[in-house]
């Protein structure tokens, strides 16, 4: 099951989505009481189909952020050939 980015009906980033310089951000829905496997897969394969062969620069707080290590450790966006800058 997935849950979008939302506490108590109210947009965890706060419009972020909708402003011009964050056009190109992603903000991938994760399973809420997934495993980190599970919460991985789902920024990984999102990443991967927005942006193959590319670099990309990871923003990412709490859970999402050992989400994003495990992500890199575990080499998920390997097969789209797409490399992290920064995390």
């Amino acid at each position: 099951m997935l849950l979008p980015q939302q506490i108590a009906f109210e947009d965890y980033f706060r419009g972020l989505r909708q402003r011009p310089e964050y056009s190109t951000a992603l903000f991938p829905d994760v399973p809420l009481t997934g495993s980190v496997m599970e919460r991985a897969a789902q920024p990984a394969a999102a990443i991967g189909a927005e942006f193959p062969n590319s670099e990309v620069h990871i923003v990412a707080h709490s859970m999402g952020g050992l989400d994003a290590r495990y992500m890199i450790a575990q080499s998920l966006l390997d097969p789209f050939h797409t490399t992290v800058g920064s995390l």
